[in-house]
């Protein structure tokens, strides 16, 4: 196969400082939140309310995974709950960037946004607890 190349992967592809992001161990929604500039509270405070509203938005859409499931799927009984909480979890776990990006607005320190992001499993699990005990208990 002459003549055929892979390419070479883009060197900062957002801009960001730090070089490429694939040597990177950081998440890229910790780089991101690291680099939205720090705003007057006047223009914070509406941002993040937005960035939450994302949040919820995308919450929301995990909390009614079990409804989309069933409605668009044509599996039923344990395949559709099992199914309906693997959604609501990639939802939750979608939502997060939203919920990061709105706690940087709020709090400058590095350290509450490493610890909301570490505790991510857990918001996702606390928020999908429902859709799972409904599988293990019907």
């Amino acid at each position: 196969m002459e003549g055929f190349r892979i390419a070479e992967p883009l060197k900062k592809p957002t801009g960001l400082p730090g070089g490429d992001l694939q040597s990177r161990r950081t998440p890229f929604a910790r780089i991101l939140a690291s680099h939205v500039p720090r705003l007057p509270w006047v223009l914070r405070v509406p941002l993040a309310v937005w960035w939450m509203a994302h949040f919820a938005a995308g919450t929301a859409c995990g909390e009614f995974a079990d409804v989309i499931v069933h409605q668009h799927f044509l599996v039923s009984g344990l395949a559709n709950r099992l199914a309906a909480v693997v959604f609501a979890l990639a939802f939750h776990f979608a939502a997060n960037v939203f919920l990061v990006l709105a706690i940087t607005q709020v709090f400058s320190s590095q350290n509450v946004i490493d610890r909301i992001w570490r505790q991510r499993f857990l918001i996702d699990s606390l928020f999908t607890c429902p859709l799972i005990l409904q599988v293990l208990v019907f």
